[in-house]
């Protein structure tokens, strides 16, 4: 059993980082101020299964030029807030035991299970909007997609009717309340933030609809925190978000991938400053049987993967937004999706259907040069 979550982790991250490279190539940091004037830091580490890097830049014009010493520990201070929210939310490896997987063993036995802030605030925060198409219960629905990966075969209905038995969130049960028992003595009860409970043995959380932007989020809100005059970005294998402005007034822009050849670009999106964006697409990581493209992006509702769409952009002030938004409207009808987008003033979206239409949202249209050739019909509000 060891060596087989070895080797289907290790399958999932090769997917994942191959996805990554090909979406740097989309990242177009032009116009980044002169470097002859300017000290920089950047850091990459594998990170919530992807490659995550961060590059900031500092302009000789601030009234106090940071040393590279102060950039190289904010840039670290950011990942190591990553780290911890990783070391909450991530059911498969990790240093000891995560929260997610200590809640998924006590699944059924009628246990709430102490966890930290990061983890209990995206439980509540998926609760509270409590849309049924975003579910963090997947994880037995998302075991039988990533067997079936493996094996390049369609799982059987009866396993994935058996998994859906095993998920929803009315099943999944948040406290505030802490058992004063856990942790006692340790130091360590300081840090609980609530209790979650799994109603039904055999349930287990998956964050990875939420746990990416979430962290980028966190990463940025510690950039900020150090007070240092810095501008940059965070990449985590295609959840962005830019930090500040750039001194010489040149936007931030990234490549919008082709989902039909995720190498090629097909069109250039301008970002705002410390503005997020995050794509969910069916190129990412799937696998194909007689000609149909079977992806990771699960229906909660039917247990198989969505299939109205080839790709969602999300761009939105929030990191979590893009990423709860990205895998929301992917599950949806182009239409309805964009007709959802226009009613939230928060996101905007680039929505790719399986039809080849492009939806774009009102308040992207004067953002987008766009450069593909012939193959795709465009659909504005």
């Amino acid at each position: 059993m060891r060596g087989k979550k070895r080797m289907r982790t290790s399958l999932v991250k090769a997917l994942q980082v191959a996805s990554l490279l090909s979406l740097s190539l989309c990242l177009l940091l032009t116009g980044c101020g002169r470097e002859s004037e300017a000290s920089s830091y950047s850091s990459t580490r594998f990170l919530m299964g992807t490659v995550v890097s961060i590059e900031i830049h500092t302009n000789s014009a601030a009234k106090a030029v940071p040393t590279k010493a102060q950039l190289q520990e904010a840039v670290i201070g950011a990942l190591q807030r990553m780290e911890e929210v990783e070391a909450q939310t991530n059911r498969y490896e990790a240093t000891g035991s995560s929260d997610c997987q200590r809640i998924a063993e006590a699944a059924g036995t009628g246990t709430y299970v102490p966890v930290r802030e990061d983890l209990y605030l995206l439980l509540d925060k998926v609760r509270q909007r409590n849309h049924p198409l975003i579910d963090l219960s997947l994880g037995p629905l998302i075991d039988v997609w990533d067997k079936a990966r493996e094996s390049e075969t369609l799982p059987a209905s009866e396993a994935v009717a058996e998994a859906l038995g095993l998920t929803g969130m009315d099943k999944v049960l948040l406290s505030r309340e802490v058992p004063s028992a856990e942790g006692k003595g340790t130091g360590q009860e300081e840090d609980y933030a609530g209790s979650v409970m799994l109603t039904q043995k055999g349930m287990s959380l998956d964050f990875g609809a939420v746990a990416k932007g979430y962290a980028v989020e966190k990463a940025w809100n510690s950039l900020r925190a150090s007070g240092l005059p810095i501008y940059g970005i965070i990449n985590a294998g295609g959840n962005i978000k830019t930090l500040g402005q750039k001194p010489d007034g040149s936007p931030w822009k990234i490549g919008i991938t082709d989902p039909m050849e995720k190498t090629q670009t097909m069109g250039n999106l301008t970002l705002d400053p410390d503005e997020a964006v995050a794509t969910s697409g069916d190129y990412q990581k799937y696998f194909e049987v007689d000609g149909v493209r079977y992806h990771h992006l699960l229906d909660p509702v039917t247990g198989y993967p969505g299939m109205y769409n080839r790709s969602v952009l999300i761009v939105a002030s929030d990191g979590f937004d893009t990423d709860y938004y990205s895998t929301l409207l992917f599950l949806m009808p182009a239409e309805e999706a964009l007709a959802l987008a226009e009613k939230l003033p928060e996101i905007e979206t680039i929505i790719v259907s399986r039809e080849n239409q492009i939806y774009v949202s009102s308040g992207l249209k004067r953002r987008i040069e766009w450069t593909y050739q012939g193959g795709y019909s465009i659909v504005t509000p």
